[in-house]
C-alpha cells in the first residue's frame, strides 16, 4: 500500500494526465468529405475520419474493381492501424441500407461505431456513385 501511495505522490500532474488520457475510451467519430466516384473500371472512395474525443482527421481511401458498389468493401487504407473503416450492405429492412463501420482497437478492447445509409444514397448515375451527406457521425 505504501508503495502505491508513493508512486501516486511522486507522479507529476503531466504524467497522471497522460495516463488518464491513454485510458480514455473513444466515444464516436465524425466523417467529413465522404465521396464515392466512378470511372470506367472502378470506384474510388474517400473520407476523413476524426475519432472523439480529441482526435485529428485521418484520411481513409479505397478503390474497388468494377462500376457497381460491392456488398462488402473490405478495410479502407489509412495511416491509423488501430482504426479500421469498412461498409457492408444490410438487406433488411427492404430495400436495404449500407452500414458504414469504424472499429477502434484500444488496450485489448474493440469499439464499433456505425452509420446507416439508405441504398438510395448509393444509386447515383454517371461518375457520381454516392449522393448522400458528405459529413455524418458514427455512433
Amino acid at each position: 500500500m505504501a508503495g502505491i501511495l508513493a508512486s501516486l505522490v511522486s507522479a507529476t500532474p503531466v504524467q497522471a494526465g497522460a495516463e488518464i488520457m491513454a485510458r480514455q475510451s473513444p466515444t464516436g467519430a465524425s466523417v467529413t468529405g465522404f465521396s464515392a466516384v466512378r470511372n470506367a473500371t472502378h470506384i474510388n472512395y474517400a473520407a476523413n475520419i476524426t475519432i472523439a474525443p480529441g482526435g485529428s482527421p485521418v484520411p481513409y481511401t479505397l478503390a474497388t474493381t468494377g462500376t457497381t458498389v460491392p456488398t462488402n468493401s473490405g478495410f479502407w487504407t489509412s495511416s491509423n492501424p488501430n482504426a479500421q473503416f469498412r461498409f457492408n450492405r444490410v438487406p433488411l429492412p427492404a430495400p436495404g441500407q449500407y452500414r458504414l463501420v469504424l472499429t477502434v482497437a484500444q488496450g485489448g478492447t474493440s469499439f464499433n461505431f456505425a452509420y446507416l445509409s439508405p441504398v438510395s444514397d448509393w444509386a447515383g448515375t454517371g461518375t457520381t456513385v454516392y449522393t448522400g451527406p458528405s459529413s455524418f457521425s458514427l455512433a
